[in-house]
């Protein structure tokens, strides 16, 4: 009988460690792996110098040639997140803070 409760504890015991183990590699290397590894391709800083962030969306646009004046943001060509690729549109877009929200831009 006790021979049969020190055989269930190891057994216990190892599954343990071996259930920490694994939980572990996944934790710092699988799921690290899934939440960087993007496989998302953004469109090249020589292309798209500046990005633009609407805070209230979150979206994410990128350009190379835009204005500010006051609360109006131009932009003169840009790439936007279209499914799973950047696209780009030659279109002019115009961004008004008093419409959109806050609109953050910063070079790349």
């Amino acid at each position: 009988m006790k021979k049969a409760i020190m055989i269930i504890l190891l057994f216990l015991l190892i599954s343990g460690v071996v259930y920490f183990g694994i939980s572990i590699y996944a934790n710092l290397v699988v799921f690290r792996e899934v939440a960087t590894g993007s496989t998302l391709e953004v469109p090249d800083a020589h292309e798209a110098g500046y990005i633009i962030k609407l805070v209230n969306t979150g979206r994410i646009l990128y350009t190379d040639n835009y204005t500010k004046e006051g609360t109006v943001c131009t932009l003169h060509g840009y790439w936007e997140l279209v499914e799973d690729e950047f696209v780009y549109r030659e279109q002019t877009l115009t961004l008004d803070e008093k419409l959109f929200g806050a609109v953050l831009v910063s070079i790349r």
